[in-house]
């Protein structure tokens, strides 16, 4: 019986084996449209990884502000439940300067800074839950053993030993302060060596300082590696030694992701195709043994025009595409060579943090122990959480989503579905459509975000089941209940009424208790959230 690779992980943050950078910046590629582009891409790929600017605004270093590109594959990716994004910043996140400029401490040195960049990101994908559904990890920086002081400049001590330590450690607060600890954060090494002080150190510290919650306790560091001879050699087996060597170096500490490889059609499209052909043979050998491979990003969606140096760095794109960059498919040779199973969720349940998807079909989905993410897609689908604080999310078709006894978050999205939270404080979002909320024992919370005319309200407004006053609430998004002020619902407003079970905003009835409707208004508690 052949014997699992040691480069295949005990655990992957990851729903999908294999993913793709995606530069999604313009490099030449006049007209492009990154809507397009994802598209393209999901045909084979749903895990796709972003950097640069993409992630760190810099016009003003104490107000970060998003790339506009990324803010754009952050858009689709909500859009698309199932796709995952890696993201990574730019390397000044840990230390500005070079190009003849002197070296300083980078923006997330400063625990400020990182608290800012959280929001912003939760502002771009909507709430910290539809980050935690499509952000997978966060990328600090890039081969940071390339990008940053060298050993000869003297700061690179305070680079090795305080910038990057504090980066990590900031961002880690920040996003555990904002409901956000599950999601890791690792980084990119170039060339792994004992004598590269930065590829030894950096892995050690992000290794020794895991978050607990992040991908089930099992730390990960990417390294990026390419083919010989300037990349130009089509001899793939030493990359898989490189690879193995680092994983035989420190796979007692942490688990050896491929962060980017590839090859330049600048030596020739049969060439990138051998070595295309190598890349998957050898994953699909490890895949034969649990289904699962090392996870690796393939460099590169599409080509870099406007990168002139070294000449083969702008042709690493294996989807080609026409006169105004609309992608056109893969590259001539890569169609029969990029396999089915690279665009196959891979997750299952287990008793640790798991993300489980369904299809376009109804399907029954059981969590088991750990804080899961259940995505039901398309269909009539049955999800079910178990211990631990899931994310139950229905979508599209008339769901049933049924909470364990943890503190849940269900959200029926769109349908007519049914929610029930059990035991826990759970949070219950009905979302479109007209749907059943029951939050069982516990304190939940029962949220109301839809717009608030006549028709809108008769089309979505909910029952809520068993509704305990004192214990559970009503929370309403002031951009869907303008006139309301944010906070506890004001002891003399009167633009939400209550009369036979049903609350109302404005005369719009919205909400209807049943089964022990409270007395009054002032039996619910009602919160007004921004």
């Amino acid at each position: 019986m052949a014997k699992k690779d040691p480069l295949v992980p005990a655990s992957t943050p990851f729903g999908y084996n294999v993913g793709i950078n995606y530069e999604s910046w313009e490099v030449g590629r006049t007209g492009y449209s990154i809507n397009a582009d994802l598209n393209q891409i999901s045909q084979n790929f749903h895990l796709i990884r972003t950097y640069h600017d993409a992630a760190v605004g810099t016009p003003d270093p104490t107000d970060p502000s998003i790339d506009l590109t990324q803010l754009a594959v952050i858009k689709w990716i909500v859009k698309h439940p199932g796709n995952e994004l890696v993201m990574g910043t730019n390397n000044n996140a840990l230390a500005n300067g070079g190009y003849g400029s002197p070296w300083s401490a980078g923006l997330m040195t400063d625990p400020h800074y990182t608290d800012q960049w959280v929001e912003m990101i939760i502002n771009a994908f909507g709430s910290a839950q539809k980050v935690k559904i499509g952000l997978k990890a966060i990328l600090l920086g890039n081969e940071l053993d390339q990008n940053g002081p060298p050993p000869t400049d003297g700061s690179f001590s305070d680079y090795v030993n305080t910038w990057i330590p504090a980066a990590f450690d900031n961002l880690k607060a920040s996003l555990a302060k904002y409901g956000l600890d599950s999601i890791p954060i690792s980084t990119t090494i170039a060339n792994y060596g004992a004598t590269n002080e930065v590829s030894v150190k950096v892995p050690a510290y992000i290794a020794d300082h895991w978050g607990t919650a992040w991908n089930n306790g099992e730390p990960f560091v990417m390294f990026n590696q390419y083919t010989g001879d300037n990349q130009s050699s089509t001899q793939y087996g030493p990359v898989e030694k490189y690879f193995e060597s680092v994983e035989k170096a420190l796979g007692s500490k942490l688990e050896v992701f491929v962060g980017e490889t590839g090859y330049s059609t600048y030596w020739g499209a049969s060439k990138q195709a051998t070595v295309y052909t190598e890349i998957f043979d050898w994953l699909g050998g490890q895949k034969k043994v649990g289904g699962k491979t090392v996870p690796l990003f393939a460099f590169d969606a599409f080509d870099r025009p406007a990168v002139t140096s070294p000449a083969d760095e702008a042709q690493y794109g294996i989807y080609g595409e026409n006169s105004s960059s609309q992608p056109t498919g893969l590259k001539s040779g890569l169609a029969g060579i990029i396999p089915g199973w690279t665009s196959k969720h891979i997750g299952t349940a287990t008793n640790g943090a798991n993300s489980l998807y369904g299809s376009e079909k109804g399907e029954t989905i059981k969590a088991l122990g750990g804080d899961d993410i259940v995505l039901g897609l398309g269909g009539n689908d049955r999800l079910f959480g178990q211990h631990g604080a899931d994310l139950l999310v229905g979508y599209n078709g008339a769901d049933l989503l049924r909470g364990g006894t943890g503190a849940d978050f269900l959200d029926g999205t769109r349908g007519e579905d049914i929610l029930r939270g059990g035991p826990g404080d759970d949070t219950l979002v009905g979302g479109k459509q007209r749907d059943i909320l029951k939050g069982g024992r516990g304190a939940d919370t029962f949220v109301f975000d839809f717009k608030m005319t006549a028709k809108s309200a008769a089309m979505h407004r909910d029952k809520i089941i068993g509704f305990n006053p004192g214990e559970d609430s009503i929370h309403l998004a002031q951009s869907k209940f303008p006139e309301l002020a944010v906070g506890a619902l004001a002891d003399d407003d009167t633009h939400v009424t209550y009369k036979n079970g049903a609350l109302f905003y404005d005369g719009i009835k919205f909400a209807k208790f049943a089964a022990h409707a409270p007395e009054s208004l002032g039996d619910i508690d009602i919160v007004v959230y921004a």
